[in-house]
């Protein structure tokens, strides 16, 4: 049985190395952080402050969140 070739490098690149190559050269990395972070908040902090939160936002690569609960909002 012949091979089909296709001309590309048959060397086989691990999924996530190509995806992070992807992010890399259309630099999408820091948007992708970005979504990841908003994405995974309620695992990040916990459940008794993702439940109190009601926005997550980046902009300016400054990370913004808004609560519903005064005590979760106070500074010790």
């Amino acid at each position: 049985m012949s091979e089909y070739n296709t001309g590309r490098n048959k060397e086989a690149a691990p999924l996530e190395a190509a995806f992070n190559e992807l992010l890399k050269a259309y630099r999408l990395e820091d948007k992708f952080k970005e979504k990841q972070l908003i994405s995974f908040w309620g695992e990040i902090v916990g459940k008794t402050i993702s439940d109190r939160t009601t926005a997550v936002f980046i902009r300016e690569k400054k990370l913004f969140v808004k609560l519903s609960s005064g005590p979760v909002k106070k500074k010790n």
